[in-house]
């Protein structure tokens, strides 16, 4: 994982972005969120799809691999849980 010292998106307007942008990630298994699932979609997602350059606008980061960037997700983005139950509690309704 490469670091960049540049200012990078605040942190809540990226989860909202991850929501967002990646929905379809989203894991609902048996009426519940399953956060684990759902935030190594987003990592796959990530690794994949964003190029490195706009990783490290995004984030901060350049990640080598999934598990690298679904560490990051979960460390780095106290409140992604919590938008997270928020998006899928909003969608059931």
């Amino acid at each position: 994982m490469t670091k960049k010292t540049s200012k990078t998106m605040i942190k809540d307007n990226l989860v909202k972005r991850l929501i967002n942008t990646y929905t379809d990630e989203i894991i609902i298994e048996d009426g519940e969120l399953d956060f684990e699932n759902t935030v190594y979609n987003f990592a796959v997602k990530i690794v994949d799809e964003i190029d490195p350059s706009q990783q490290k606008s995004m984030l901060g980061y350049v990640f080598d691999d999934y598990e690298e960037c679904y560490s990051f997700l979960e460390n780095n983005l106290p409140t992604l849980r919590h938008e997270l139950e928020i998006f899928t509690d909003k969608d059931a309704d």
